[in-house]
């Protein structure tokens, strides 16, 4: 049985509008590029965060876990999607945005799905 109760954060999983053919090239990094699949309650949990110095530049690699009720449309979830999430943190309200990098599906009787994702700074 699941505890629903842990599944507070909304997210919304994103989808390309279109499918790039080549040689022309979706810009992935542009918000207009992007339409809603689903939104859904989950489980949102940073399991690591790490940055890296490379020519004077800090860049960070922030991972998070997000688990969420299996159904017929959390099943169809591919790591060509993206998660939009809005955090609160001190008060603010800040759009965070996860490329999917894995889907896990649980083998027992919880019935969750779950996302491993990469934060896009």
């Amino acid at each position: 049985m699941t505890n629903a109760g842990r599944f507070k954060q909304r997210v919304i999983v994103e989808q390309l509008i279109s499918e790039p053919t080549p040689p022309a090239r979706l810009d992935v990094t542009d918000d207009a590029n992007w339409e809603t699949y689903i939104t859904r309650y989950a489980e949102v949990v940073e399991t690591t965060g790490r940055e890296y110095h490379n020519n004077d530049t800090t860049r960070a690699h922030i991972t998070h876990r997000i688990t969420m009720i299996f159904d017929s449309e959390t099943r169809k979830i591919t790591p060509k999607m993206r998660i939009r999430w809005e955090d609160t943190y001190a008060g603010e309200t800040l759009t965070r945005k996860l490329n999917i990098e894995h889907r896990l599906f649980s083998k027992d009787a919880r019935m969750v799905v779950q996302l491993q994702c990469q934060e896009v700074l």
